[in-house]
């Protein structure tokens, strides 16, 4: 139990009394014993001695000496984002995936020249507004951009707060820019034939463009497909893993894991693709039999084999999936149904990023008042020759 160091200040003409007192501060994540000092009163009537403001201080000190104060942290912000990182947990303690470290780190490497001077136990909600802006002001990217970024900063903070560092979570009520629309290319039926087409020459770019076109997988579940998980006698494919730069992991979300069916047009692609392979081991991989990185393999085959053909509509593998969630909301597929195709554990954001507004369904709900203003018209001609007989 400290009692504290109660003196006049200043030492020459000294006009208020001090109290000096240890406390424990946090330095890099861990506790440093400081020596604080704090003013109790100014010197005046009522407080002239310093056994006068003994009460003052022991209410001050009252905390310290019971154990409920908390140490503080004097990390900056910058400092402990990093340790955050190098910890690779989430904000609730989860092991982050690989997939979620490589987000988190592109985001810090974003915020990272804009957080000079911020101090980790000052920062408040109007502090991370600003940080965002200012991120924002200097580029130019899309607004789920910036969510990642307020998502990064968020679990970083909610650890923060459950390690006592700070007493809340200053990033959950922050605003997120506005930023451009992001790119949600959806390719249509027309673009999917025409690709299956051209590359009739290139047999490996023309099954992995089948299954991620009639299957939804994201790019991650198509490299961690193994032949094990080809369910030939129930047509399905049982989605167990993902693959992010080449290391294998769980499935995005709980929701993920979840059969595939397997429609004949794929059944078809995966017989002709096995008889080119072992039947064991990863369904699409590199020449070293490791998990195929779809990056590299786009980007060196499937592309450039399109584009020498004169077909110049690649947005990637993951247009696959806007592919067939914007054709079956065409089709008037129920929204809770297409979610579950794509295995989405929100229908928002099946809405929001992945069905693309389809001018065909607009022409149709056109020609449905076309239809009744047709028939109305003729009503009018018919009572104006009528009227005219």
């Amino acid at each position: 139990m400290q009692r504290g160091q109660i003196r006049a200040w200043p030492k020459k003409n000294p006009t208020y009394w001090q109290l000096r007192y240890w406390v424990t501060e946090l330095v890099n994540g861990k506790p440093v014993k400081k020596r604080k000092s704090i003013k109790l009163a100014d010197r005046c009537r009522e407080y002239q001695t310093e056994k006068s403001v003994e009460a003052l201080a022991q209410k001050y000190l009252l905390p310290l000496n019971l154990g409920t104060h908390r140490p503080e942290s004097t990390d900056s912000v910058d400092t402990f984002l990093q340790q955050f990182l190098q910890r690779g947990e989430g904000g609730r303690g989860n092991k982050l995936k690989k997939s979620t470290q490589g987000g988190y780190q592109a985001a810090y490497d974003s915020l990272q020249p804009y957080l000079k001077d911020m101090e980790l136990r000052a920062v408040r909600v109007v502090d991370i507004d600003q940080l965002l802006q200012n991120v924002a002001d200097d580029t130019d990217f899309a607004k789920t951009t910036y969510n990642n970024m307020k998502n990064f900063l968020s679990s970083a903070f909610r650890q923060a707060a459950r390690q006592g560092l700070i007493p809340f979570n200053p990033v959950r009520d922050a605003a997120v820019p506005k930023g451009k629309p992001p790119d949600t290319y959806a390719y249509s039926v027309h673009e999917v034939a025409v690709m299956v087409k051209t590359l009739e020459e290139h047999p490996d770019a023309k099954a992995a463009v089948i299954v991620a076109a009639f299957t939804a997988l994201r790019k991650g579940e198509l490299a961690g497909l193994r032949w094990e998980d080809y369910d030939r006698k129930k047509q399905e494919l049982n989605i167990v893993r993902s693959v992010y730069q080449g290391e294998v992991d769980t499935t995005k979300t709980e929701s993920s894991r979840a059969p595939v069916p397997v429609i004949k047009t794929v059944q078809k692609a995966l017989d002709e693709h096995l008889k080119r392979n072992s039947g064991d081991g990863y369904i699409f991989h590199d020449s070293n039999n490791n998990p195929m990185r779809f990056e590299n393999f786009t980007n060196q085959q499937v592309k450039p084999a399109l584009e020498k053909a004169g077909v110049f509509c690649w947005h990637g593998l993951h247009a696959f999936r806007r592919f067939l969630a914007t054709t079956l909301d065409d089709k008037g597929v129920a929204l809770e149904d297409i979610k579950d195709v794509l295995r989405h554990s929100s229908s928002d954001v099946t809405k929001a990023s992945y069905i693309k507004r389809s001018t065909r369904k607009f022409r149709r709900l056109l020609e449905m008042v076309e239809k009744d203003f047709v028939r109305e018209l003729e009503k009018q001609k018919r009572g104006t020759r009528r009227g005219g007989e």
